[in-house]
């Protein structure tokens, strides 16, 4: 059995992973050695560390030791399969080596220590998330919420590490956002077809804590299909950002797509709205703030991020009209736009600076002065949970979040006829496709102005 060492690209000035390569039922089989070695302290002749590396002498015993331990193993398995007659599996059989071997050997013995160093999967993650500094605060979370779920997926992390993440509370997840090290590597060779689609079903059999909307307890919940759409989607974000650097060369991982479904959201009319103005809150009452708040935008059609931001310095007046001018948190792109006279009869009683509350406390509460507003017509609600399709009927006031008031906002002004390129300059759409998932009309309102005209069949 012919085996050599071979490091994955000697072309990098960065340490390279190092393979054993060797065939077996004219199979090329590669076991991963779990050693690194930067390319100029390679023997390309000789396929050992050379003298240039301070432990050489170890490293290559080292890797004496593994050659021997690799024949002895595979030597095993194949007569195990030819004893028993079984048929050989390139995939099992590598796998089984592989169990055998790193059950010998310590693994990472000889793992870069440098801060930024690149040697794997994760740890390209990480520096590329490290590197876009361009990105917002929320889209950071978002991509280290992706990365977790990664490590978690391929079991990367030490159990008690993960025991420890499981037994955190949200708010402390938060607060150690990089908590789950990675223990175990991501070899840029398992990025395929195979490796995507099995993080996609472990997606969808995975589960995360939550509070029961109805109950109020804590419960294991399966993520939504457009939730495991959108982390496939940021996999191929890393995967390909690895690939333009030539740390991937097989690109089969992104024949894998991300599939969404309509999400059932919903906009309140402008009579609900006038609804919620009628309730007789104190405005300086949490209650009060939050009625206002949400009203506020759905004249204005803000993300929370950015209306939680807004202050006196954020609006100025030409005559009569005041103007808006804010730069959006999520997008770094400026917007400026004229304040509807009923957006500013709020903004007065705040004396043009909108109060602050929590967006936990906001969604709790505005579901409550929905309900007290008698926005309680039933709506069913389709979703995709862990595979499973899911039909359900749920009063109007329990689907009212932060984000409605932005729904509402784009769906009630286009219906009056306002020019798209004027709304999506409001709410910062950048493409007519993107702007379309907030405008939430319902079937029958297509058919009003051909019912208003008399028309019969």
């Amino acid at each position: 059995m012919n085996i050599n060492f071979h490091p994955r690209n000697l072309t990098k000035k960065t340490p390279q992973r190092i393979w054993a390569i060797f065939y077996a039922e004219k199979n090329r089989i590669a076991i991963d050695t779990n050693l690194f070695v930067s390319p100029k302290d390679w023997s390309r002749k000789k396929k050992c560390y050379l003298s240039t590396n301070a432990n050489s002498e170890k490293l290559n015993k080292i890797l004496k030791e593994q050659k021997k331990q690799i024949e002895i193993y595979a030597e095993e398995l194949l007569s195990h399969l030819m004893k028993n007659k079984k048929r050989f599996y390139k995939d099992e059989f590598e796998k089984e080596l592989k169990e055998k071997f790193d059950y010998y050997f310590k693994f990472g013995e000889n793992k870069p220590e440098e801060k930024g160093e690149v040697y794997d999967f994760i740890s390209f993650i990480d520096k590329y998330i490290s590197n876009r500094m361009e990105l917002c605060e929320g889209t950071h979370q978002t991509l280290r919420g992706a990365r977790k779920n990664i490590v978690l997926a391929f079991n990367l992390a030490p159990a008690k590490l993960v025991k420890k993440w499981k037994a955190m509370n949200n708010f402390e997840r938060k607060l150690n956002p990089d908590f789950l090290e990675a223990e175990k590597q991501l070899d840029f060779s398992e990025i395929n077809k195979s490796w995507m689609m099995a993080y996609n079903t472990w997606l969808i059999n995975a589960n995360y804590r939550d509070k029961n909307k109805e109950t109020g307890i804590m419960e294991n919940m399966p993520y939504s299909k457009n939730y495991i759409a959108k982390e496939i989607k940021i996999a191929k974000q890393f995967a390909n950002a690895a690939a333009d650097e030539g740390y991937i060369s097989n690109l089969s991982y992104r024949s894998v797509k991300a599939q969404w479904e309509e999400a059932d959201t919903i906009a309140l009319s402008w009579q609900e709205i006038a609804k919620l103005k009628a309730l007789e809150l104190d405005p300086n009452t949490t209650e009060g703030k939050v009625r206002n708040l949400f009203v506020f935008n759905c004249y204005c059609g803000l993300r929370w991020s950015d209306l939680v931001r807004l202050d006196n310095s954020r609006f100025s007046r030409e005559g009569n009209q005041l103007f808006l001018s804010i730069r959006m948190k999520k997008t770094d792109t400026s917007i400026g736009f004229p304040i509807l006279p009923a957006a500013e009869e709020i903004m007065r009683i705040y004396n043009y600076r909108l109060p602050n509350v929590c967006v936990q406390i906001f969604c709790e509460k505005i579901k409550k002065i929905c309900l007290k507003a008698g926005i309680t017509e039933l709506e069913t609600k389709r979703e995709t949970r862990g595979g499973r399709k899911l039909i359900f009927s749920i009063p109007r006031y329990k689907m009212v979040s932060s984000h409605t008031g932005r729904r509402t906002f784009a769906t009630n002004f286009e219906a009056m006829g306002v020019a798209l390129n004027e709304l999506m300059a409001i709410t910062g759409h950048t493409t007519e496709k993107a702007f379309r998932k907030y405008v939430k009309k319902r079937v029958e309102t297509k058919f009003a102005s051909f019912l208003a005209a008399g028309a019969t069949v």
